[in-house]
């Protein structure tokens, strides 16, 4: 079952379910632009892109696997530096101006390991299985 995040309040009450995303991952990302080539090979443009984020969480009570669907995404950023984990200590997600905002760490700024801004977002808990 989908839960939508509509409001500042809705984010804090899920940021306090998470803990901030201490001690989470993201375990994999899928992206879908929704533009494509028809039959008669004329691009059709879609100005609404999806993406989809599944995060695993250590220090959830109620659930280890949750995933995102970011709905009207215009940015998403990864930088990943081989040589440290790839986990996250804390993460800042707000609303503003009809925008969500999320940053892997607390200084919310360019220099995060992740980010991303959309328009829509939603997330849901998922059934735990191995990575394959």
């Amino acid at each position: 079952m989908w839960n939508e995040i509509k409001s500042q309040e809705d984010i804090d009450l899920f940021m306090k379910q998470v803990l901030s995303f201490h001690d989470s991952c993201i375990r994999e990302t899928r992206y879908i632009s929704g533009t494509y080539i028809d039959k008669d090979g004329a691009m059709v443009m879609n100005t609404k892109p999806f993406m989809y984020i599944k995060f695993d969480t250590q220090r959830s009570s109620n659930f280890t696997w949750f995933e995102f669907e970011l709905g009207g995404i215009d940015n998403f950023s990864i930088k990943i530096n081989l040589n440290s984990t790839l986990d996250i200590y804390s993460a800042t997600f707000f609303k503003k101006n009809d925008w969500f905002y999320w940053y892997s760490d607390e200084y919310a700024d360019e220099n995060s390991e992740y980010m991303f801004r959309c328009q829509t977002i939603r997330w849901r808990i998922l059934s735990y299985s191995k990575q394959t």
